[in-house]
């Protein structure tokens, strides 16, 4: 049978991990110089001062008159005292109703000076869940742009939730803010007149 001439190595055997010493001269050194500052403190440490005792002077003083403890708090007696009556509330005068005439109907697209221009908002988004659109007013609010939301039942019982941008005195401001939202990334704002 054919030898195997290969130096094969003794398995290893799970040495122990030792501390270095350097460590060990670290500790030592701290351990030393902690003894030190204690025996320092110790006597750097200013003496107790001996008490000097004064002989009593002979006379004696006469007893004080005890006098009845005195209440820590007056307010319970004070503020009965202090009492400030309240006069009866009045009731308010009745004013009649205050009509306000109602505008005419518009029925022109065109201002006159009568009747006031047409005013335009900006629908940036429209929300299921209100919490994404509190998140769009505050990142606009950001911007400087001026939101308010908007909620909306539809047909089918659905609540929307729009944040608008605006109002808008006329289309051609109303147009520069909807261009600035498109340069900020947001897609489509919607352009909506408002009687």
């Amino acid at each position: 049978m054919p030898r195997d001439y290969k130096r094969r190595t003794p398995a290893r055997a799970v040495r122990k991990r030792r501390t270095p010493v350097g460590l060990w001269l670290l500790v030592v050194i701290l351990l030393l110089a902690f003894v030190a500052v204690l025996v320092w403190l110790k006597h750097s440490a200013p003496q107790p001062l001996q008490p000097v005792v004064v002989p009593a002077p002979a006379v004696q003083l006469p007893p004080q008159p005890t006098q009845p403890h005195k209440p820590r708090f007056e307010f319970y007696n004070t503020l009965p005292k202090q009492q400030v009556p309240v006069p009866a509330p009045v009731a308010p005068e009745v004013q009649a109703p205050v009509v306000v005439p109602q505008p005419p109907a518009r029925s022109a697209v065109t201002p006159t000076p009568d009747r006031p221009a047409m005013r335009y908002r900006l629908q940036v988004g429209s929300y299921v869940r209100m919490a994404d659109a509190e998140r769009l007013r505050a990142e606009l609010a950001f911007a400087g742009i001026e939101t308010h939301l908007q909620s909306v039942t539809l047909d089918g019982g659905r609540i929307y939730h729009r944040v608008m941008a605006g109002p808008y005195a006329d289309q051609a401001t109303a147009e520069q803010a909807r261009q600035q939202l498109q340069t900020q990334g947001y897609q489509q704002p919607l352009l909506l007149r408002l009687p």
